[in-house]
């Protein structure tokens, strides 16, 4: 995503020239419990990757930066 796709220039580019408004990009790795990979659902008394996805980041990304 940083050196294939490009996100972080490509997202500055668009903004520069007019295209996109200000962003804040928040980027994760899917894996949170390494090595486990919990297909990004929540795993009864384990991990809760997706509320963390879901609900969690999104929470704190919005109390943080609007």
């Amino acid at each position: 995503l940083l050196k294939g796709l490009r996100y972080p220039q490509t997202a500055h580019d668009l903004v520069k020239a007019g295209k996109a408004r200000p962003m804040v990009l928040v980027m994760l790795r899917p894996t949170v419990a390494p090595p486990r990979d919990t297909e990004c659902v929540d795993i009864p008394g384990g991990p809760q990757t997706e509320t963390f996805f879901a609900k969690d980041l999104p929470e704190a990304v919005t109390g943080s930066y609007r």
